[in-house]
This record gives structure tokens, sequence and C-alpha cells, in this order.
């Protein structure tokens, strides 16, 4: 796409760093720039996107420039408002709470010209009783996306544990709603699909526990929150999107699952050393508490050490 203006601002140095400069270029009729004379570093990107498209910068809206030569930048088109349409639908009219639920999924291009960068955000409510697009399949929806070729339909067959947990949600319903879109300007110009189906008591033997987080850096702050995940599919099956805090009575199916940490604001956190990486809540009792020790990825600096006493020489002994 030829007279697109694309600028780089940096580079980043910090706060006591130089301010980051802009550095402008306009591409030509291949649809390339070419920018000289930039100190080494990590810029912005951001684009002036023509009439009637979006453009989606590289790494969303990272680029690092080095010294040695590497291979080019892409930036990606895509016509807006977005030709696209989308569809869910629900292997089945009601689920127990426990079972997979199968989802199939369709895209059609409407244009002429493909659809690059196409990702999902699902249950963007954080709502009780919605699934939140990680179970199998979704992870080709990650960024940076999938690309639906012109006047072409992709169908998608899809899948996410109903967890335990929900049954008890007020609706008595289980919902899918995902925007679809290309990543743009920090923003998404989506699609909207959705799809319902009635929550059913589980049918399977399921227990319940309280979780106890402790974080063991002696000069941590703060506790994340986890979830409890499928160690096949990686579906989560309690403690949805937010995950659970520490004295959150939880219920699940009985199985062996893996502790992880939940995608809502425990980045930097890991499980401690030691501490087991799987709970079977098959060997629990009702109520019974489980502790789990976590840390920090990168550990807090300790206190500075104080300084050594200094004791006066002796009066009249020369040091």
């Amino acid at each position: 796409m030829a007279g697109v203006q694309v600028t780089l601002s940096g580079p980043f140095k910090g706060i006591n760093g130089n301010p980051p400069q802009n550095y402008t270029a306009t591409t030509d009729a291949n649809g390339e720039f070419t920018l000289t004379g930039l100190p080494t570093g990590q810029y912005s990107a951001s684009v002036v996107s023509p009439s009637g498209w979006l453009v989606q910068p590289p790494n969303f809206q990272h680029v690092t420039v080095s010294d040695t030569a590497g291979s080019p930048d892409l930036y990606e088109a895509t016509p807006s408002p977005l030709p696209l349409t989308a569809s869910m639908v629900f292997d089945k009219t009601s689920y127990h709470a426990g079972d997979t639920a199968n989802v199939t999924l369709t895209l059609t291009n409407t244009s002429v010209n493909p659809l690059y960068g196409i990702v999902e955000e699902c249950d963007p409510a954080g709502e009780d009783g919605e699934l939140i697009g990680v179970g199998n399949g979704w992870d080709q929806f990650d960024a940076p996306g999938i690309t639906v070729p012109a006047n072409q339909t992709l169908t998608y067959h899809l899948s996410e544990i109903v967890p335990v947990e929900e049954a008890g949600d007020i609706t008595g319903k289980y919902g899918a709603g995902c925007e679809f879109g290309p990543f743009s300007d920090g923003g998404l110009d989506t699609v909207f699909a959705s799809t319902v189906a009635t929550i059913l008591p589980p049918d399977i033997p399921t227990t319940n526990f309280v979780a106890k987080l402790v974080d063991d850096d002696p000069h941590g702050f703060g506790i994340p929150n986890l979830q409890l995940r499928d160690p096949a599919s990686q579906d989560v099956v309690a403690g949805g999107f937010f995950g659970f805090g520490t004295g959150s009575p939880i219920t699940v199916a009985q199985g062996t699952w893996n502790i992880a940490m939940s995608w809502f604001g425990s980045s930097g956190w890991q499980l401690a050393p030691g501490q087991p990486t799987t709970l079977d809540t098959t060997t629990l009792t009702p109520g019974q508490t489980v502790t789990i020790h976590v840390v920090p990825t990168t550990p807090d600096l300790a206190p500075p050490t104080p300084p050594a006493t200094y004791v006066l020489p002796h009066p009249g002994i020369r040091h």
C-alpha cells in the first residue's frame, strides 16, 4: 500500500534518559519505507491509516532497531469497517457442569481483500457463566491471529470445559460471546458472535475446598490469583478468567488438575520452589484448607545491610 505515513518514536532510555524523537517516512509504490540514522533501541510505531483501512503495526506497536540487518517488519492493512461476519453455535442445548462444550465457529470474509491478524476476545465483561476462549483450538486466535482469505468462509471446531462452579450461576445459562477482529492502534475493530446453552447440575463427582495462598518471599507484597486447569487441554476447571484468591471456597470436579496463575493481574508470579504443580482433588475432604505457596518471578530486593559499627581507636594508640 503506497502513501501511508509511518512514525517511529524513540528510542526509550528510561525515565531520566533523553526524550524520544520522531522519525517519519511514507511508503512508496511497493508499500516500503526506509528510515536512516536512528539510534539503536526500542521504538513505538504509529501509522496514519488511509481512509477505509486499518493498519496494524508489527509486534503490537513495538519495533526494535538494531545495528545489524534483520528481516523487514510487516504492517498489515485491513479494510474498515470490517468486512467480516461471524457465527457461533453449541453442539447441545444444555450441558452438565463439568462437561466439555463444543462450539462451531464460522468466519466469512465478504471482501475481495484478505483479512489479516484476526484475533478473539471472549467474555469481555468477565461475567460468570461465560466461555472465556482458552480451551481446545482457541490458541490459534492468539496474536498474531489468523488470515481469512478473500471471499471465503472458515470453520473452526472449538471446545471448552464448563467449570463446575458455573452450576451455581443465577441465570442457569452458559454462554459464549466473542469479538473477532484485527488489532489496530490499541483497539479492536470487531464483529460479535454468541450462542447460549442451559447449565445442568454436574453428573460427575465433585469436591470443595478452601484455598490458602502464601507468599514465600519475606520481602514480597500482595498475593496473585490462581486457577486449576485440565492437564490435557489447559481448560480452566476452576477460577475462571480472574482466578481464585486466598480464602476462596472452590468447587471443582474430582481429578488431578494443574495449578496455574490466572490471566488477570497475576503476571510476575510463579509457584514457589518445591510447591506441587498439581492438585489431586479426589484426596480432599469437603471444606479442607489447601495451602499453596507462591513467589514473585523477580524476587524483591532485600533491605540494605546496615553499616558496620566503627569503634574509635583507644586514645594514645596510633594506627
